[in-house]
């Protein structure tokens, strides 16, 4: 599925909850003696209460494939985060040895983890983790090349490269909108539904 299709389904599946949310909440109910007119011809529905049960099965499909097409064959801005994150070691002592790295608060400067023997690797990393996380109130992530030489067991000097990762708290905040967002046709349509249930079940 490319993005203009995955885009067309994010509407399909936002549009289905909307209405289906603002259905329940507002108690919309329908005449079906009523005519509603569609292109000159009259058109009267003869069991309207089945409307939002099809408008609530369609927000259901519609997060199912989101959710596979988005969330699971792609990697979400989150996941790439998750992974940028995971390849860094903060300098602040404060988290315990082998916790991860939250993701929306916590340290803010690291180091990557592993040293590469091309400074092209880590210009990419760096790159990446600009990418990755938004700019936020003048706040934008900043990062700088690091070197270390060493020798090896034959007796030739070697330089590797690493990076210093200052990761702002106000663009990890900001990264907590764009998750939000991003995963918003999973959890509205979830939340329009279970409304829709509810007051469907107290109606009846």
């Amino acid at each position: 599925m490319d993005d203009s299709e995955l885009l067309g389904l994010r509407r399909f599946t936002l549009t289905c909850a909307l209405i289906v949310g603002s259905w329940a909440l507002a108690g919309v109910s329908l005449d079906p003696s009523a005519a509603v007119p569609v292109m000159g011809f009259s058109f009267r529905i003869a069991h309207p209460e089945l409307l939002p049960s099809g408008l609530a099965l369609g927000a259901v499909y519609g997060l199912v494939r989101y959710y596979y097409y988005a969330m699971m064959l792609r990697s979400s801005p989150y996941r790439i985060r998750r992974d940028l994150l995971d390849a860094l070691t903060p300098e602040s002592t404060v988290l315990v040895k082998r916790r991860r790295i939250p993701m929306y608060w916590g340290p803010t400067t690291f180091q990557t983890k592993t040293w590469h023997s091309e400074h092209e690797e880590t210009d990419t990393i760096a790159q990446n983790i600009v990418e990755a996380f938004p700019k936020f109130v003048r706040a934008r992530v900043k990062t700088t090349r690091t070197w270390r030489q060493g020798i090896t067991q034959e007796g030739d000097e070697y330089t590797s490269f690493g990076l210093t990762v200052e990761i702002p708290v106000r663009c990890r905040m900001a990264a907590a909108f764009q998750d939000l967002d991003y995963s918003s046709a999973v959890w509205l349509p979830i939340a329009a539904v279970v409304t829709y249930a509810i007051r469907a079940g107290s109606a009846s």
